[in-house]
């Protein structure tokens, strides 16, 4: 049976290579994924590796519990008092310690601000010295007088300095003037980060840090481990808020920090994209061998009256697609390095760039890959092998011999209702059950794979009168080619169905994200509606606060009417558990900041005072509160307050979450003196483009602060979301891609089994172009069909996500134009699908289409 295997796949070289392609590039997108993964791991080890070469210890502040500090999604810098780096260097092993200070900062040249890009931070050390230094000189001097400072290559490129230039450093303190005295580069690629460097005495002053250190590296002497070193340093400084670490330790902790920030997402988002890719794959594997099984009845006949056995045609054809999964899986393992080539280049596109190492294939890739897509290839040939042995030698042989009709089959519609009824369910309870958000992602991608089987199961119904309406223009138009297309796409509705099901899947998932940024989009609207009743949004740049003296110099801005700040940091309550914490301006915050009260009033916001605070009604839920409860908080300064619960508000679209208290008792739990956002409201007569320009004036002293007018925040925060969306659609393009392989492999099949009615059609008259014309037309109404449906099953999807997040402020629209122009792409694609079928199929020679057997 392997020569016969090995046979009938050489002889069907076209279908066996359209067949491998579906699967092929699945399994790439899955290769690919670790493949990326393992550079950007590789990179960011790479990168502090590189930092902490030749420091043997290191002494980090450590907060008193979650980690670093910060509430909102910028920490609050913790620091270390200069003081003890003497004490550290008097440690048994210690050769040399130095304290540096690591914070945010921008390079400023000529009124422009130098921001980092891709998300990457604003990156300004204290210079170390050796052993510490790492970093190479291309030109100049290290820092060595006040006011010098160090550029890395890459910003100097781009803001055109050179050593010796004179120009401004950016901190949250204002505008230093400094001067350039050195090119340096960093050994490893830092992505879109900048770096520069000063002496730790100008950065203690910028950042008014005086006698503070973020860290302090160590260096051992000769013959002393890391690990005694770090030993004899904790003992003799060790305490609840300090840690002491190895360098070696640190390195990897930080890398795994931020591998684990971005692989926590990335590689799932990557993989799901893959597994979408292989499903849509799946669907196309198993028809298409359904097809080849129906064709292949009289040769499977012949076989059986040769004496092999149902067990042996069901190997055989199992046998077929083992060979053409693991070929495919194979090549599609090694095509991961042009998958993360591909994805790494978008992320560079669209201003996500990470840096990465060298690519290396990692063993779970291959063995991920393997398993999968052969997997998934002999599942989805099970169903068709085991027809193939339904029907008898004798009944086989004789001439019209169709395969019956599967056991299963009248119970399609059970199937498909059960199918719905669980999917939904899953979903359902992603939304409302507990438990990890892993989990409730995995159970609802799972409910969505049984809504889609679901539908794939019972497309087939619902075929003829899609394709008598989708049809209808063609028959009209084209006159006796369409309407022969329009009944070629009837007669096998099952074919129809299975085929436009793999684009059905694509582009449900297309129209799913499309509808759910729509909704975000919109939500972000109705959140700055209902939220903000300010004219002005002031947020500071990267990786920063907005400095604390800002909010005095907008409050006496001329024109400002009303100014209101939030502050945030971090708290534990009783029971252990971390939450975040809001200052506010109680005499402020009503006028500009809007909230729906549940309980509560904005007069009562006035009478805070020192213990008073409020919560959102989730919040409130969760931990079990209502008005006049109390709670006792923790703040990172050690410092505990009893707080009493006076009002609780609505969370959707809420401009606050957490505990929310005035600035007296925030001040009680925090030393976060940096605001996170400020509003601002005009007075009356002034515009709000008048109140930007005024405000603006008011903070050329402070240019990483952004002044917006409500309307351009808006517009800042939705089209935020363009990046993410267009990154999006083209890792679905693989699959929208795979099921135009599908469109093209049934087509081919279909000319195949149609080789005599073709013949038969060009022998009365039927042209080659109009033959071409045939094909084309059906591949376009079985786009079509796929595109209607997975339009409604994808707006199926949007409201239902839209209904479970209405709480985050979600809410359902559907984006009329963009569902035009899916339905325009999907004929074209359909075009595109049929060009190498209708050229067969016009290329068949009339004589030998009409003898064919």
């Amino acid at each position: 049976m392997i020569r016969v295997v090995l046979r009938g796949l050489m002889t069907r070289k076209l279908r066996s290579a359209l067949t491998a392609i579906a699967i092929l590039l699945g399994v790439a997108m899955i290769s690919g994924t670790f493949v990326l993964t393992g550079q950007i791991d590789g990179a960011f080890t790479s990168i502090f590796s590189q930092a902490d070469k030749g420091t043997d210890a290191v002494v980090l502040p450590h907060a008193r519990f979650g980690g670093a500090s910060g509430g909102g999604s910028i920490p609050v810098p913790l620091y270390l008092p200069e003081s003890l780096v003497a004490r550290v260097a008097a440690a048994p092993g210690a050769a040399r310690a130095v304290g540096t200070l690591n914070e945010s900062g921008y390079l400023y040249v000529d009124g422009h601000l130098y921001k980092p890009t891709g998300g990457a931070p604003s990156i300004l050390d204290s210079v170390s010295g050796p052993p510490f230094q790492t970093s190479k000189l291309v030109s100049g001097h290290f820092p060595r007088a006040a006011g010098e400072i160090a550029v890395d290559t890459t910003l100097a490129s781009r803001a055109h300095v050179r050593v010796g230039q004179a120009v401004q450093v950016v901190t949250d303190s204002g505008i230093h003037q400094a001067v350039v005295s050195a090119i340096i580069r960093y050994p490893t690629s830092v992505g879109g980060a900048t770096i520069m460097l000063a002496r730790l005495a100008d950065m203690q002053a910028w950042y008014g840090e005086q006698g503070k250190v973020s860290r302090i590296a160590v260096a051992a002497r000769p013959g002393v481990s890391q690990t005694q070193l770090a030993d004899a340093i904790r003992r003799l400084v060790g305490g609840p808020g300090v840690q002491v670490k190895t360098g070696e330790q640190d390195a990897k902790d930080s890398a795994d920090a931020i591998n684990k920030a971005i692989g926590g997402f990335l590689t799932p988002a990557l993989l799901t994209f893959g597994f979408i890719a292989v499903f849509v794959g799946a669907f196309i594997i198993f028809y298409t061998f359904s097809i080849t099984v129906a064709q292949r009845v009289r040769e499977f006949g012949m076989l059986r009256a040769l004496g092999a056995t149902r067990r042996q045609i069901m190997r055989s054809v199992i046998g077929e697609a083992l060979v053409i999964g693991v070929i495919a899986s194979v090549i599609g393992v090694a095509c991961g390095f042009l998958v993360a080539l591909g994805v790494d280049g978008l992320f560079n596109l669209i201003g996500f760039g990470l840096p990465t190492n060298s690519p290396t294939l990692p063993a779970k890739a291959v063995i991920f890959g393997l398993v999968v897509g052969v997997g998934t290839t002999v599942i989805a040939s099970i169903a068709p092998a085991r027809r193939a042995t339904r029907i008898s030698p004798v009944e086989a042989l004789r001439e019209g011999a169709v395969l019956p009709r599967s056991r299963f089959s009248r119970w399609t519609w059970i199937v498909a209702a059960l199918c719905a009824v669980f999917g939904i369910l899953l979903i359902a309870n992603g939304f409302s059950s507990g438990g990890s958000t892993t989990a409730k992602l995995l159970g609802m991608a799972a409910g969505a794979v049984l809504v889609f089987l679901a539908v794939a199961l019972t497309t087939r119904y619902v075929v003829s009168p899609l394709v008598r309406v989708l049809g209808w223009p063609f028959a009209r138009v084209a006159s006796g080619v369409g309407q022969i297309a329009r009944e070629n796409a009837m007669r096998n509705p099952a074919r129809t169905a299975v085929t436009s099901s793999a684009l059905m899947i694509g582009l449900a998932i297309v129209v799913f994200v499309t509808v759910f940024a729509d909704g975000l989009k919109a939500g972000i609207g109705q959140a700055v509606t209902q939220g903000i009743r300010g004219d002005l949004v002031l947020e500071s740049s990267g990786f920063t606060r907005i400095p604390g003296a800002v909010v005095p110099l907008v409050a006496n801005t001329s024109g400002i009417d009303a100014t209101s700040a939030l502050y945030t940091d971090r708290i534990k309550l009783a029971d252990g558990s971390i939450h975040g914490i809001v200052g506010i301006n109680p005499d402020t915050f009503a006028r500009v900041w809007g909230l729906r009260w549940i309980e509560g009033s904005d007069a009562t916001i006035g009478r805070l005072g020192h213990t008073g605070f409020i919560i959102d009604s989730e919040l409130a839920r969760s931990l079990h509160l209502h008005v006049g409860s109390t709670i006792r908080v923790e703040g990172l300064t050690g410092t505990s307050e009893q707080l009493r619960l006076r009002e609780i508000y609505n969370g959707q679209n809420s401009p606050v979450s957490g505990i929310t208290v005035a600035l007296p008792a925030f001040d009680q739990v925090s030393t976060n003196r940096n605001a996170d956002v400020i509003l601002a409201r005009t007075a009356s007569g002034v515009s709000a483009d008048q109140g930007e320009a005024r405000v603006k004036h008011a903070l050329l002293a402070y240019p990483i602060v952004q002044v917006q007018t409500v309307k351009q925040f808006t517009e800042s925060q939705q089209n935020q979301l363009n990046p993410i969306i267009y990154l999006i659609y083209a890792l679905l393009s693989m699959s929208v891609v795979i099921s135009l392989f599908g469109i093209v492999n049934t087509l081919v099949l279909s000319v195949f089994e149609r080789t005599r009615e073709i013949g038969m059609l060009r022998a009365i008259g039927l042209t080659r172009r109009q033959t071409r014309r045939m094909v084309r037309y059906e591949s376009v109404i079985t786009s079509l069909i796929g595109a209607v449906i997975g339009t409604l099953v994808g707006l199926f999807f949007g409201w239902v996500m839209a209904e479970g997040l209405k709480s985050q402020g979600i809410v359902f629209t559907v984006p009329v134009g963009q569902l035009i122009v899916f339905f325009v792409l999907s004929a074209v694609a359909g075009v595109l699908a049929a060009i190498l079928p209708a050229r067969r199929a016009s290329r068949l020679n009339i004589l030998e289409a009409l003898q064919y057997e």
